[in-house]
C-alpha cells in the first residue's frame, strides 16, 4: 500500500470534517444558522472540512475561530461518523471556548445562538438540522456523555496519508 500525497486543491481519497459541540453554563448547544442557500439555512455547530494534509484537531480549531471568532480548547472526541454518500469521515468535538466573544463570519453563519435539549430534537424533527447523518448521532452521544479521547484521531489523519 502506497502513500498518498496530497496537494493543495486536490480531493483526498477520504476527506475529514469536523465538528465542534460547545456548551454554556446552562448545558445549551451552540448551533450556527447557514447563510448559504444550497445549505437550506439550516442549524449546525461550528464546522467544516479539512485541508490538504490538516489533521482534524487543527480542523476543529481552525473551523471554529473562522465562523464564530472564537479560540477553543477541544476536551474529547463524541463521535467519529461515515457518511456513505461522499466517502467523508465527520469527526465531532467537544470543546470549551477559551478566548473571545462570539462573532458569527458575515456571508457564511446568519445566527449563532445556545439551543436546549428539546430546542434541538424540534429541529431534527422538522429537518432543520444541518448535516444530519454526523450531527444526529453526534447529538445522541452529547446528551448520553459518550465520548473518547482526543488521540483517536491520530489514527485517521495516518490513515487518511496511507490511502
Amino acid at each position: 500500500m502506497g502513500v498518498a500525497i496530497e496537494r493543495e486543491g486536490e480531493k483526498p481519497p477520504v476527506h475529514f470534517s469536523a465538528g465542534v459541540f460547545i456548551e454554556d453554563q446552562l448545558g445549551r448547544l451552540l448551533l450556527l444558522k447557514q447563510e448559504a442557500p444550497e445549505k437550506e439555512y439550516k442549524w449546525g455547530p461550528p464546522a467544516g472540512k479539512s485541508k490538504a494534509n490538516e489533521h482534524p484537531i487543527r480542523t476543529a480549531i481552525r473551523e471554529t475561530k473562522e465562523e464564530i471568532g472564537v479560540d477553543v480548547k477541544l476536551e474529547n472526541v463524541i463521535g467519529i461518523f461515515e457518511n456513505e454518500k461522499t466517502s467523508g469521515i465527520g469527526i465531532v468535538f467537544r470543546a470549551k471556548i477559551t478566548r473571545g466573544t462570539i462573532t458569527p463570519q458575515r456571508g457564511e453563519i446568519l445566527e449563532a445562538r445556545f439551543f436546549s435539549i428539546g430546542e434541538i430534537e424540534a429541529l431534527i424533527r422538522d429537518e432543520r438540522l444541518y448535516r444530519p447523518e454526523y450531527n444526529v448521532p453526534a447529538f445522541t452521544n452529547w446528551m448520553k456523555g459518550i465520548s473518547s479521547p482526543l488521540e483517536i484521531t491520530n489514527d485517521l489523519a495516518n490513515l487518511r496519508r496511507t490511502l
